[in-house]
């Protein structure tokens, strides 16, 4: 504006400028406040008493607790068997689950101390072990036992139990050969993959843990509040449909009356049709298997693969079981296993329906039938001559 003329009714004033100063007072109690809520909010979790839910990287933690024991031993001079399974191997009392009840039955041997390391942890499978193999092989351990079952080549279970993130604890250098294999059967790409490295090759995994539990509680904190809520409303149209959906699911999985103890045609078919199809080495789930089972050959660590118990007598009752179908597909588990060295037992028709306590394999063990004994007693003649091929076990 000219000097000496006055500005007009319609014209804009000048803009005011910011000092950055004042920019960075305002943006201290921007980021004041956010951490003031956030805080708040964490605080009403705690004083609501949610705790901290698991998460897929808790596994991690499980294994790490438990490696110290199987590298250190309980007792010197005894050999050390890691058992890698789901939770159709420990989902038992304490001192009951099959490899408690493997290490008492060698014991009953007389032959030198053999101890047994359970490394199973509920839900996981082939592709989680290929993930952290690097971590249990630098325990040394002088053999291991491996619980293949057969629900781990299903969708169900590829649904339900896939764990992508712990991809993240693959060594760069069999980096490789886990860009070559099947990852994107459990919605693994190539960018996450590395990624999930990235994080833990940075050291970074502890405030990675830290992020992902405090989600899955705020998650949780969401529901409970949700479903107070809907208690206080007259009606809650959605939380009625959620809860419906659920028992309809559940009546199409299992037989009505059966307390969920056993699937129906459908459910059964979802958690074991593709192995009653016949699948072939190419599956995905056995290529990364057999990845697993090369590697812990080439670290000089014998390995005993055994199919776990399936109820093959109830499929039998449903009409869907395939003889040959299932045959195919344990040959092609079998191959997979003696490909890369390790020692093969087919328990999958060990028992009758009546051993088993679930629809999920999970197996009775105060009944007619001890499953978790039985399983044990068929395995221990097998470990001593596991042990034989052990260069460290022999030393």
């Amino acid at each position: 504006m000219e000097p000496g003329k006055r500005r007009g009714a319609g014209e804009d004033p000048e803009p005011r400028r910011q000092s950055p100063l004042r920019i960075l007072v305002f943006g201290g109690c921007l980021l004041l406040s956010f951490a003031t809520v956030l805080t708040g909010i964490l605080r009403a979790l705690e004083a609501a008493e949610l705790g901290k839910p698991r998460t897929v990287l808790n596994v991690v933690d499980v294994t790490r607790r438990r490696l110290p024991a199987l590298r250190d031993g309980r007792a010197p001079g005894a050999a050390r068997v890691a058992f890698l399974g789901d939770s159709t191997t420990i989902s038992y009392p304490h001192g009951r689950t099959i490899p408690d009840r493997l290490e008492a039955a060698l014991a009953r041997e007389e032959r030198a101390p053999v101890e047994i390391h359970s490394l199973a942890i509920s839900g996981i499978g082939p592709f989680e072990y290929y993930f952290l193999i690097e971590e249990i092989m630098a325990a040394r351990p002088h053999a291991v036992v491996f619980a293949f079952n057969l629900d781990t080549l299903s969708q169900a279970w590829r649904g339900n139990n896939s764990r992508p993130e712990l991809a993240g604890w693959v060594e760069p250098a069999r980096l490789g050969e886990a860009l070559a294999l099947p990852l994107h059967w459990i919605g693994l790409t190539v960018d996450r993959l590395f990624f999930y490295m990235s994080i833990v090759r940075a050291g970074a995994f502890e405030a990675w843990q830290e992020l992902t539990l405090e989600q899955a509680r705020m998650g949780r904190a969401q529901d409970a509040l949700r479903h107070h809520l809907g208690e206080l409303c007259s009606g809650n149209p959605e939380l009625a449909f959620d809860e419906a959906l659920d028992t309809n699911t559940l009546a199409l999985l299992c037989l009505p009356g059966s307390d969920n103890r056993r699937f129906s045609e459908r459910g059964q078919l979802e958690h074991h049709g593709d192995a009653l199809a016949g699948i072939g080495p190419e599956h995905p789930v056995l290529r990364v298997f057999a990845a697993t089972l090369e590697r812990l050959r080439d670290g000089g660590i014998p390995v005993l693969v055994y199919l776990a118990p399936a109820n093959v007598e109830h499929m039998g009752r449903l009409g869907i079981f395939d003889g040959p179908g299932l045959a195919s597909t344990i040959a092609a588990v079998e191959t997979v296993a003696r490909s890369a060295g390790a020692d093969f037992a087919d328990l999958h028709d060990l028992f009758p329906d009546e051993t088993f306590r679930d629809a999920s394999g999970h197996l009775a063990y105060d009944g007619a039938i001890d499953g978790p004994a039985a399983v044990a007693e068929a395995l221990a003649p097998r470990v001593p001559a596991l042990l034989e091929h052990s260069p460290e076990a022999r030393d």
